[in-house]
């Protein structure tokens, strides 16, 4: 049996009774105060804490070797056993702008890959039909008068020619191009044709 009342001085106290038959005493204990802790449990608690520190503490040093390895490895790539002592480059090396003006001005008609001059050629329809961040789209006349007033002077004569005969017969169009089935465009100012 138990019961449980207050005592004078304001705190409780729990009277266990044993066994009334054996001796008839009654024994009082005193009530712990709210503040305390057993100090099973508080030691628990403290291992616990304990533990947990050196979960963190082994993370940190297991961070800390990394670190350390990754460093220790820049530290050998950067050093003077990876470094470039020669390069061997195959043909002539301009490096002189002058020479290299030359060399480029002096590179006409067949020299340049017939690939390269109808890249010329598309790249000046392209360039001044479609609008750019600083202008809107010139138009496609724009940029056919530019091409035949070029023709033999910057651009293939006979790429020019190849091309304003597409354009002229309507056989060449932006639209069946990748970009414009991928990206959609807002008219900004003349429609190509």
């Amino acid at each position: 049996m138990r019961d449980v009342h207050d005592d004078e001085s304001g705190g409780r106290s729990t009277i266990i009774i044993k066994d009334l038959d054996e001796s008839g005493s009654i024994e009082a204990l005193p009530a712990r105060s709210t503040g305390s802790m057993d100090p099973r449990v508080r030691a628990r608690r403290i291992a616990v804490r304990r533990a947990k520190g050196r979960k963190r503490l082994i993370w940190v040093a297991i961070a800390a070797a990394i670190l350390v390895v990754l460093v220790g490895a820049i530290a050998v790539l950067a050093s003077s056993l990876f470094d470039v002592r020669s390069v061997d480059v195959q043909g002539a090396v301009y490096t002189d702008p002058a020479q290299l003006s030359e060399i480029v001005d002096g590179l006409k008609g067949d020299a340049i890959l017939l690939e390269a001059r109808i890249l010329a050629v598309a790249d000046v329809i392209e360039g001044m039909t479609h609008r750019r961040p600083h202008r809107d789209a010139l138009g496609m006349d724009a940029a056919v008068a530019e091409i035949a007033g070029g023709r033999g002077t910057r651009y293939d004569p006979a790429v020019v020619d190849a091309c304003i005969a597409l354009i002229e017969e309507k056989r060449f169009s932006f639209a069946a191009g990748i970009e414009h089935a991928m990206v959609p465009t807002v008219p900004t100012g003349p429609t190509p044709i």
